[in-house]
């Protein structure tokens, strides 16, 4: 069963803060759960949100490797069409090379998996911007044919806005 349901901007949402344990409404439920991030998933409308936390700093690059797998496949087995991932508190350091080999999973997985909408919160962590760009860069490079937009914000608060607002007509 697929849900795809949209709200109105105006309509008030009860906003998550992931800074706060058990902050998210009850309508999000745990589907990942490793030391150094939260995956939560809303079946009502469609959202998957990620929650990075600092524990991050000490994972490797395999670790980081085999989440992301990991990730990728519990995506594709959920009906979810937006994501919220929120890095403000990611301290993982990424190399170029596992920058560029996450950019390209991301994009393949999430522009082939019928998802509309990514709201990226993102981090003053030069480094991983960087690597948030180049995921941004690969999208845009699949044309036409992606139908996903993907979005940076500071805050949870105009990212949960976002996802779930109305598409404007162009």
């Amino acid at each position: 069963m697929q849900f795809k349901f949209f709200l109105t901007l105006n309509t008030k949402l009860p906003l998550m803060n992931p800074t706060k344990p058990n902050s998210f409404p009850s309508s999000y439920r745990v589907i990942y759960d490793v030391p150094f991030k939260k995956m939560y998933l809303n079946e009502v409308d469609g959202t998957i949100v990620t929650v990075w936390n600092e524990r991050s700093q000490d994972i490797s690059e395999e670790d980081y490797r085999q989440d992301a797998r990991n990730m990728m496949n519990l995506i594709k087995d959920t009906d979810a069409h937006f994501m919220i991932t929120d890095h403000r508190e990611n301290r993982f350091t990424i190399s170029p090379e596992l920058q560029k080999w996450y950019a390209d999973l991301i994009a393949q997985v999430l522009g082939n998996s019928g998802f509309e909408k990514c709201a990226v919160i993102v981090t003053s962590d030069l480094n991983l911007l960087s690597a948030l760009e180049e995921i941004r860069s690969n999208l845009q490079q699949m044309g036409n044919g992606l139908k996903m937009e993907y979005r940076f914000f500071n805050d949870m608060e105009h990212a949960e806005q976002w996802i779930h607002s109305r598409q404007q007509p162009h």
